[in-house]
């Protein structure tokens, strides 16, 4: 897939995500499928199944029925959108990647999120998180924001950029190649 479709179809995905949420303070878990003859087709959770994204068991089962649709379709992408939390790297993260970057990966690839802020290494933010993956490579797009008066008013902060081949690229979200958590 070109590179320049990849980002079309994140930035896509991305702008409608943040519109959903201004307008309705929320956003719903999606999912799309590109085609062969470059339809893209959307899926949304439905609402009432939303609480499956904090339950780490059922959001494994989610993403591995999504693994298993997308292998047995002629899918050329899959587009994944979602609410998520976001770690901000700490002065002692950044100090330690300097130093000793190979401990920081391996702490990194073995601790969640809770734990990662639990030992001061990040801070927790909210994101939208855009991940578009061909069978070659994804890319991250993760928009940090937060909540003001109530979740009424959003407050968009930084862009995380990310690209790698899909030989680089683990855990959930993965729709290509070998799974690794």
């Amino acid at each position: 897939m070109p590179s320049d479709n990849l980002t079309t179809l994140a930035e896509m995905a991305l702008s409608n995500a943040r519109r959903q949420i201004e307008a309705t303070g929320t956003l719903t878990f999606r999912t799309a499928l590109q085609l062969p003859d470059g339809r893209v087709m959307w899926t949304d959770l439905p609402e009432k199944l939303a609480p499956i994204m904090n339950d780490h068991q059922l959001k494994t089962i989610l993403f591995n029925a999504l693994r298993l649709a997308v292998a047995e379709s002629e899918a050329t992408a899959v587009i994944i959108v979602t609410d998520s939390w976001f770690g901000v790297p700490t002065e002692k993260q950044k100090r330690m990647a300097e130093e000793d970057p190979e401990g920081l990966c391996r702490l990194a690839k073995s601790l969640d999120l809770t734990s990662m802020i639990e030992q001061g290494l990040c801070i927790r933010t909210e994101a939208v998180t855009v991940t578009v993956q061909p069978p070659e490579e994804a890319l991250i797009l993760n928009q940090l924001y937060n909540r003001h008066e109530g979740g009424r008013r959003i407050a968009w902060g930084e862009r995380i950029n990310h690209r790698c081949p899909q030989s680089e690229y683990s855990g959930k979200t993965k729709m290509y190649g070998v799974q690794v958590n």
